[in-house]
């Protein structure tokens, strides 16, 4: 199983802030005083004033260096206001002044000592706005504005990269978001794009890494967190069957507790089928089989309450654990809802073989029959039916006899000319068409030509829809794929014939 892609919007930033007062009725930054941060603020609104580069940079160099030359003596009076001040020139040093670059020297900023040292930029902006989001936690939204006039243009960068394949591009995009956006809710979004690079490049510890983190942020959007929660799972379960012995069922069960939250914590999600049948196997894997059939209790006492769907899915996880009571009561309740599905009846027909019961695993094969005649698993489940009634057989005549009509099957079989293999049955998005696509291979020796039908069916089996396929002279051995589609409202299954 693969973890579904999350879609990243793009996120656009605002343009260039203007010195303002911090938004939010609780924070309020001092920005007039001392003279040093008030010195810096009317530094900041004549680089905004002006049109002219070179005063533009000699007004910021100059709020740089106000705000610096004495540091320690600012900070003993009013730390926040130098530190909110020094991130917003930093910030416009960085957007009009030297373009989207990391690395500068403290002389191009406006320090006025140790002038040729390398600083990282990122750092330096991240750094004074922490100060003021630790002392004044209330005033975060204010410097999530100015974080993001660096972010976002990366976060947007990483998405493009990722959208165009270039995982390298996009992880070094992402990080570089990250390192200034990392407590704003936005940068969920560069997490993701992160995540799933690392996903791409198949390296799950990273990948699994990042979704954790991801995670962690409380503002997340539930469908977001719905997505990611799965995604998770899965990817920790890729690891864990990388793994082996005590390690392996270490990880199995770990990576068995998200999927556990998911069915908790998001029980109308879009992935609650594919995760209870993922925690099932997890549960299996970690020899925890009794908690199998606990975990679709509810679903064998009132499966009509579920769709055909989920129904299908608890028989899957219930057969793969060996619950074959359970597996066929699950089975046997979706295909009440959806009669035509080929896949139930296959699976339902192989449960009712694995638990020794022939006589209900015949008619189960015939319905499959009836819509999949010309199928390798038809054959095979035809005669697997009579081998079944033949292995409790106790009269040598009768079980002689079965014995001739398994080897007759089997002559049948090798005497096909033709054979159907069905490949896909899906909906086309909302809409009420439907799409089949199946392989017609000529067995023969030579050339032959066929007229290919499949009827449409509603619940009751009426024709909803009728599509055919003329195969014309397919050489001996060949193969050729059809691709038919059906329209009409209540289409729920097919069945086809060959002519």
């Amino acid at each position: 199983m693969q973890g579904r892609r999350i879609v990243v919007a793009m996120l656009v930033g605002a343009g260039l802030l203007e010195a303002q007062q911090p938004s939010g009725a609780a924070c309020a930054i001092e920005q007039r005083k001392p003279f040093q941060v008030n010195g810096s603020w009317i530094y900041i609104d004549q680089f905004l004033k002006s049109s002219r580069d070179d005063e533009k940079e000699k007004h910021l160099r100059s709020s740089v260096g106000v705000l610096t030359k004495s540091a320690e003596r600012i900070d003993a009076s009013n730390p926040v206001g130098r530190a909110y001040l020094l991130g917003k020139t930093l910030i416009f040093f960085r957007a009009r002044i030297i373009g989207m670059t990391d690395l500068t020297t403290r002389g191009r900023l406006g320090f006025e000592d140790r002038t040729e040292e390398k600083v990282d930029l990122l750092h330096m902006i991240d750094s004074v706005f922490s100060v003021v989001e630790q002392k004044m936690p209330m005033c975060s939204d204010s410097t999530n504005l100015y974080r993001g006039q660096v972010g976002l243009p990366a976060m947007n960068a990483a998405i493009t990269a990722f959208g165009k394949q270039q995982y390298d591009a996009a992880i070094a995009d992402a990080q570089r978001s990250l390192r200034i956006m990392g407590s704003d809710p936005r940068s969920s979004s560069a997490l993701q794009v992160l995540a799933q690079s690392y996903q791409a490049k198949n390296d799950l510890p990273a990948a699994i890494s990042t979704y954790e983190r991801t995670l962690a942020n409380p503002r997340i959007d539930p469908k977001v967190r719905a997505q990611l929660t799965f995604n998770l799972g899965v990817l920790s379960m890729q690891r864990a069957n990388a793994l082996a012995g005590d390690e392996k069922k270490a990880a199995v069960k770990a990576a068995s507790t998200i999927f556990e939250k998911y069915i908790r914590d998001f029980p109308e999600g879009a992935d609650i089928v594919n995760a209870r049948a993922a925690y099932a196997r997890a549960l299996q894997d970690a020899g925890e089989t009794g908690a199998v059939a606990s975990l679709f209790k509810e679903m064998l006492e009132n499966p009509a309450k579920y769709p055909a769907g989920q129904l299908f899915e608890a028989g899957g996880a219930s057969a793969a654990s060996k619950q074959w009571k359970d597996a066929a009561t699950l089975f046997e309740a979706g295909l009440v809802q959806s009669p035509y599905n080929r896949d139930a009846l296959y699976n339902l027909s192989n449960v009712y073989f694995a638990s020794d019961q022939p006589d209900k695993m015949a008619p189960i094969v015939e319905r499959l029959a009836a819509i999949d005649p010309l199928s390798a698993d038809s054959w095979k489940l035809r005669r697997m039916v009579v081998q079944e009634r033949k292995k409790f057989e106790k009269d040598a005549k009768k079980a002689a006899a079965l014995t001739d009509s398994i080897i007759a099957m089997v002559g049948l079989e090798q005497k096909a000319p033709v054979r159907v293999e069905v490949q896909d049955f899906q909906r086309r998005g909302r809409t009420e068409a439907w799409s089949w696509n199946g392989t017609v291979t000529n067995l023969g020796a030579a050339p032959a030509s066929w007229t290919l039908t499949v009827e449409f069916l509603a619940k009751d089996g009426k024709v909803v829809a009728t599509a055919t396929d003329k195969v014309d002279a397919l050489a001996a051995k060949g193969a050729k794929p059809v691709a038919l589609v059906g329209t009409g409202a209540g289409i729920i299954g097919w069945r086809y014939t060959l002519k």
